[in-house]
């Protein structure tokens, strides 16, 4: 009886260090130095041009919504273009100490960009723990999240065209075509000459 116990015991705390494990990312805040890969499409970032600094900003307001999280007051971000899934290297998380922070962000996450720009993200103070997830993924996550998303756009694309009878499959790889190609911005189509284009 002792030993069932025990053993039950051990089966417990295993299952509560796996399942840390598995949320650990997802419950996580961002630190100094961690890699993060973008999830959010260029296109919807703002530019800040600091005379006064060397280099600007891409910003971007992350706001908490019924559906899980808007972007610069976009809720359908998820939509509107490829996510870049490009690899940033946070360099700092501040609180700011002022409700007059710009834009409205209670906690600033800047990331490594390139030489000219960073990428500064504001999220509202008690939500950074949850949104941050959201917008950004592990490197475990990056190509189970690019194909959701190529998913996705091949839905609200395809469908209505000559193209809705193509195979998953298919529709899968234009994707990864037109996102590659594209370098992670947006698809489209025009026709020309009676011929559907892919753009």
């Amino acid at each position: 009886m002792e030993n069932k116990s025990q053993l039950m015991a051990l089966v417990g705390v295993l299952t509560a260090v796996l399942g840390f494990s598995s949320l650990a990312w997802a419950q996580a805040k961002p630190i100094k130095g961690e890699v993060v890969y973008l999830k959010v499409p260029m296109t919807l970032f703002k530019e800040k041009i600091l005379i006064w600094k060397v280099q600007n900003s891409l910003t971007a307001l992350v706001k908490p919504t019924a559906a899980g999280v808007s972007i610069n007051g976009e809720e359908n971000w998820q939509t509107m273009g490829f996510p870049p899934m490009t690899e940033h290297k946070v360099l700092r998380v501040k609180q700011n100490s002022s409700s007059k922070d710009w834009p409205q962000g209670s906690v600033t996450v800047e990331l490594e960009w390139n030489t000219d720009f960073t990428l500064r993200f504001y999220f509202p103070n008690g939500h950074l723990t949850r949104l941050f997830s959201m917008v950004f993924a592990s490197k475990d996550e990056v190509d189970q999240y690019r194909q959701q998303i190529y998913k996705n756009l091949a839905a609200q694309f395809f469908d209505g065209t000559p193209l809705a009878g193509l195979s998953d499959e298919q529709k899968n790889t234009l994707c990864m075509f037109a996102n590659v190609t594209a370098n992670g911005t947006k698809m489209g189509s025009v026709v020309y000459k009676d011929n559907l284009y892919l753009v």
